[in-house]
């Protein structure tokens, strides 16, 4: 889950050079807690995870179950952040994978992710960076900035190319209550989408062209749950071959279908 947020580290871009770096402010700790999602120790949540075409359509030899479990807490930053770590059920990797291990921090309106170092890249080329709280759920407003980046970096490809980072930005929108129905039980629950644009240029020498990978995320939230729902579509490299950028354009749905929690 911590890495589905930031669809960014998702679809691995290539190092990225980080110049005027803008976020949302850092999170206010207020003591409450944000009933959208209750991070207490011990709570878990399973997701029945698939695959999706451009159009939606289901992929269902890629239906994995992936677990999201809340282990223990830790500082960061001065916030007492949960940590969460999330299990997936690949089967098409003959040896297990390594959970993911995210940190989560809930305050009275907004859920917050911290990204410590976050590697991207694609065809073998890739870069750490570092930027810190960034706000991915806010229940008070209807848009909010989570991330702003100004790119001034140049990436060699093959066969002489270079891809040329411009700007990256990500914004989240809150759409309110919708009642949604998972695994045939109907949720009130906020959804919120979150956008992400990386604009670039493919230098191919000879000649330039203006690319544009987006990326949406929809994540549905019920009281006293959590996420019940996920939809992540993108459209983004994933290689360079023949002198041309290889696109992906799909995505993935997750649902819920189980889950333990104390408040």
């Amino acid at each position: 889950m911590g890495r589905l947020f930031f669809a960014v580290a998702v679809i691995g871009f290539v190092a990225i050079g980080f110049w005027g770096c803008k976020s949302s402010s850092e999170p206010s700790d207020d003591g409450n807690m944000l009933v959208y999602y209750p991070l207490n120790i011990g709570n878990w949540w399973k997701y029945r995870s698939v695959e999706v075409d451009s159009t939606g359509i289901e992929y269902p030899e890629t239906a994995d179950i992936d677990s999201v479990v809340v282990v223990g807490s830790v500082q960061i930053k001065g916030k007492q952040a949960a940590v969460v770590e999330s299990y997936y059920d690949l089967k098409d990797y003959s040896m297990p994978v390594e959970p993911d291990t995210s940190y989560l921090y809930v305050d009275a309106n907004s859920i917050w992710t911290y990204w410590e170092k976050v590697n991207l890249g694609f065809d073998g080329a890739t870069t750490e960076v570092q930027i810190g709280w960034i706000k991915i759920a806010d229940f008070r407003v209807d848009r909010w900035e989570i991330l702003e980046l100004d790119v001034n970096d140049t990436v060699d490809l093959q066969q002489g190319a270079q891809l040329i980072f411009e700007s990256v930005k990500m914004t989240g929108r809150n759409f309110g209550k919708q009642v949604v129905t998972v695994s045939g039980q109907a949720y009130q629950a906020i959804f919120i989408k979150t956008i992400i644009e990386i604009k670039m240029v493919v230098d191919l020498g000879s000649s330039q062209q203006n690319v544009t990978a987006t990326i949406v995320q929809r994540t549905w939230y019920a009281q006293g749950i959590g996420p019940i729902k996920y939809e992540l579509r993108g459209v983004f490299p994933i290689s360079f071959l023949d002198g041309h950028l290889e696109w992906r354009r799909g995505g993935k749905n997750r649902e819920l279908i189980g889950y333990y929690i104390t408040l």
